[in-house]
């Protein structure tokens, strides 16, 4: 959109670009792995319009990770267990798809700090779902 300082953080901006790749190779019949990289909040300009914030350092927009996983990739797995790397922090997680309830736990950072040193935030998240 159009305003009149595009490094302004009071801007609401919902333009969020992204760009990734992922590739899953089979170990064996029954075990794989899901290797994703990406990049978001990606800034772009044209004329007077500008999408996404400035400025944004580069650690903070870069992600990726690997998933390991029993099962045919093609179909949800019944386990998963991730690490990765997200805007600066590492992170991990671990997936189980029973048959009729899911659990999901995973744990990440968040930088909450005023100036340009990082200061991690670490949080969790767990998750129950009922499959019907």
């Amino acid at each position: 959109g159009k305003f009149s300082n595009p490094d302004a953080i009071s801007t609401v901006d919902p333009t969020d670009i992204r760009f990734g790749v992922s590739i899953t190779p089979r170990l064996s019949r029954k075990f794989a792995l899901r290797i994703a990289a990406g990049i978001h909040h990606y800034h772009t300009a044209s004329g007077e319009n500008n999408y996404g914030l400035s400025n944004i350092p580069v650690l903070k927009t870069v992600h990726g990770g690997v998933e390991a996983f029993i099962g045919n990739p093609l179909t949800p797995s019944p386990l998963s267990i991730s690490a990765g790397y997200s805007q600066g922090f590492a992170t991990w997680g671990i997936s189980a798809d029973l048959s009729f309830l899911s659990i999901d736990f995973t744990s990440f950072g968040r930088d909450i700090s005023d100036d340009s040193t990082p200061k991690e935030d670490r949080r969790y998240v767990g998750g129950i779902s009922l499959n019907f």
